[in-house]
């Protein structure tokens, strides 16, 4: 269910310090970008119901 809902999940990780990091490469045939997302180390309680999760970050 997490996989399925990752972009909500980055969203709330997001308003606790979420790291953004981009590198760009360039050759004479092609360019290419790699983002990197980081969260920092922190526990998160997970509650599963029917229909929902409910995510909470613990300290």
């Amino acid at each position: 269910m997490l996989k399925r809902e990752q972009t909500q999940f980055l969203e709330f990780a997001a308003t606790s310090e979420l790291r953004v990091k981009s590198n760009d490469t360039f050759s004479a045939s092609q360019s290419q970008t790699l983002n990197s997302l980081t969260i920092p180390t922190r526990c998160y309680a997970v509650e599963f119901n029917d229909e929902s999760v409910t995510i909470t970050a613990t300290k």
